[in-house]
Parts: structure tokens; sequence; C-alpha cells
């Protein structure tokens, strides 16, 4: 009786572990942080939206170019409306500060 509780605790273990990073996998919001076009698997020269998904936290957004120069600013607050981006560019570094959930999506067609 051990022996099958003990497979099965750690069957289940996996199961779990194994979910877990599949879940990290897909998501696509950003935590604070300094990212590139490549870590957040965005497409340079497309048009994206940016909105917190957070209940009650705040966040700030900073885009800069390779110089650094400053190309946007945006503070979001929580469940805020979705904001355009300007097309972004591959040596542009993207700034997240603050404990809100931000969501890159592509602007819908008009």
């Amino acid at each position: 009786m051990k022996r099958f509780i003990s497979i099965f605790l750690f069957f289940f273990c996996l199961f779990f572990a194994n979910n877990t990073m599949t879940y990290a996998e897909i998501s696509k919001d950003s935590i604070q942080g300094i990212y590139t076009l490549n870590t957040l698997n965005l497409s340079p020269d497309i048009n994206y939206v940016i909105q917190n998904n957070s209940f009650n936290e705040r966040a700030l957004l900073i885009i800069y170019d390779s110089k650094p120069n400053l190309i946007q600013l945006i503070r979001l607050t929580p469940q805020s409306k979705k904001h355009n981006l300007i097309p972004l560019k591959n040596d542009y570094t993207i700034v997240i500060l603050g404990r809100g959930l931000l969501d890159f999506s592509q602007e819908a067609p008009s």
C-alpha cells in the first residue's frame, strides 16, 4: 500500500509540474523588467496595443531606442483601457516598471 501511495504521489507531482511549465510558456502577460522584441515574442513594424490586466496594481511602460532616446511613455492604471503603441523596431528596449500585468496584443485592423 505504501508503494502504491508513493508512486501515485510521484506521478501526481509530475503532472502538476508539467502543467505549470506549459502555463508559463502560454502566458502573454509581462511583468516588471527590461525587454527586447525577441524576449516578448513581438514582431517589428506591427501596431500593438497594451493593456494593464492587474486588478489593483499600476504599471509604467517606457520604450527607448538604441541611443537611448525616449520614444514612448505610458502610465497604465489597474484594468486600463487599451493604449496604442508606436510600431516597434528591432533595436527598441522596453522597460516595464510596477507590479501590473501588461498584455501586448496586435491592434485590430480597421
